[in-house]
């Protein structure tokens, strides 16, 4: 850019009106000074309509005067039958309804009235169908222009300088109404195998200027929140004043909004490169930052567009999980101990067993332990059978105790190609009453918490096989006092 001698005023056209004035930075360079820096609203300049906007009012239009035809040749044959209706009294009345030019008017009345209504009937069905293509047509066109192109603004910098010179310029600001937030794609092909973790982002926009080959960053700051750290200020108690009303007062935050996808190959073809094979992580003091040199084309309509930011293979401890109290089904698990190497971000997560996807899970770091348990969800592979093999009450002939004795089988068979490791839950009950008492008589090997009645059983079983456990407890109580639930 060429700047004179003496004061100069440079403009940015085509600015979003969404920009955070506050955060506007000129780069430059050259021998000059730089006085001020504004931002103004163009309305100057006419709001660019969108093309698929007036390719489709032209549609609708066409369809217009489609109905309109096809309403006026209706409304023609609605005219005969009308007329029909009011001549049939026959003007002679010397004719005998049994000769033969009544005959003759009779079927010609019913052949011609046949003829009207069919073609009536057959206007009214098209009169429907051009209606609905119209509203269908007026609905995507209210899509659209539900974020149809907004007034844009000018950037203007005023620049004096002593001499002619030539300078460069760079303009950087923060808008609002752009976002991304985390997702995940978690893939579980086989025991041996590591978890494929695809790391992606959910990318929209609403700022009024739609980004063409854009290259992005997508950065984990968040400058609305505010950069002062809060005061601690004295916690004082006094007595409540029964007599006044008090009114608390609060705020609520943003909500991040979450979504996922599939991505998969066949067997026998190259992977496809994605963003993921484009983008560098930066970690500074406070965020991290995602730089893809790919070039994105992000409209400003507010939809998600998803980004593959990178892959990860995850080692894994692999078990199962039944409580069959609960569910009869059991669910695959995967255990990662070297997660928080990955700087993970809260999000959602789908879960793939191969190209087979098992729902949805969430990954908060904030929470996860040093080891971080993903479910897989259930595998119909391991079938599981709770049995109750004895139920029995006695009456106890000293201090009127009646005495219940309980007693269940567990059976687990395991029909994968591979042994496989089960984490078995049961529990019995437990009371705060004392003249209750609670006694477990058989748990087979499981490990038993007194504090919450839980049984665990860590069960290794190998293919084809069967593994079964057995629990037994009994209750004492008054006799004249009912427990419930006793059996569950």
């Amino acid at each position: 850019t060429t700047i004179n001698k003496g004061q100069n005023i440079l403009r940015f056209y085509g600015i979003s009106q969404y920009i955070n004035q506050s955060s506007i930075q000129l780069e430059a360079q050259g021998d000059y000074i730089i006085q001020s820096i504004a931002f103004k609203y163009d309305y100057l300049k006419p709001i660019a309509a969108n093309p698929r906007v007036k390719i489709l009012q032209d549609s609708v239009k066409l369809l217009n005067e489609l109905r309109g035809e096809n309403n006026a040749i209706k409304a023609a044959y609605e005219e005969e039958m009308a007329f029909i209706q009011n001549n049939r009294t026959i003007g002679n009345q010397q004719v005998n309804s049994q000769s033969d030019e009544f005959s003759k008017m009779a079927q010609l009345i019913r052949e011609r009235t046949k003829e009207v209504r069919l073609a009536i009937h057959k206007h009214l069905l098209k009169e429907f169908e051009v209606v609905a293509q119209i509203n269908k047509l007026n609905q995507q066109i209210n899509e659209i222009n539900g974020f149809a192109p907004q007034r844009t603004g000018i950037i203007e910098v005023t620049i004096l300088a002593e001499e002619k010179i030539t300078g460069n310029f760079k303009i950087n600001y923060l808008v609002n109404g752009a976002s991304w937030v985390p997702t995940y794609d978690l893939r579980f092909e086989d025991v041996d195998q590591p978890i494929e973790l695809k790391y992606n982002a959910k990318v929209r926009q609403n700022t009024g200027i739609d980004w063409k080959d854009a290259t992005l960053t997508l950065s984990t700051s968040t400058p609305k929140l505010g950069n002062t750290p809060p005061t601690l200020h004295p916690w004082s108690l006094f007595y409540q004043n029964h007599y006044a009303k008090r009114q608390a007062y609060g705020s609520y935050d943003d909500k991040m909004e979450k979504e996922t996808m599939d991505s998969s190959f066949e067997p026998g073809f190259t992977e496809a490169l994605t963003a993921a094979n484009f983008s560098t992580r930066l970690e500074t003091m406070i965020s991290q930052d995602f730089e893809i040199d790919l070039a994105y084309t992000i409209l400003s309509d507010n939809k998600e567009n998803l980004i593959n930011l990178r892959k990860e293979k995850l080692d894994a401890n692999y078990k199962y999980l039944a409580i069959p109290k609960l569910d009869k089904e059991a669910f695959l698990t995967a255990e990662i101990t070297d997660w928080y190497n990955l700087n993970l971000l809260p999000g959602t997560s789908n879960m793939f067993i191969g190209n087979t996807y098992m729902g949805q899970s969430y990954i908060n770091p904030g929470i996860a332990n040093d080891t971080m348990t993903l479910g897989f969800g259930r595998d119909k592979m391991v079938k599981i059978e709770r049995k109750l093999t004895n139920r029995s009450c006695k009456q106890g002939l000293i201090a009127g105790k009646q005495k219940h004795e309980i007693a269940y089988e567990i059976t687990v068979r395991n029909l994968h190609g591979n042994a496989i490791e089960l984490e078995l839950l049961d529990q019995i009950p437990i009371t705060t009453q004392k003249d209750i008492e609670i006694e477990l008589v058989t748990k087979t090997g499981a490990k038993f918490d007194e504090t919450t009645g839980r049984l665990t059983w860590m069960i290794n079983i190998d293919s084809g096989k069967t593994e079964s456990r057995k629990m037994a407890f009994t209750v004492k109580h008054p006799r004249n006092q009912t427990i419930n639930p006793l059996v569950m």
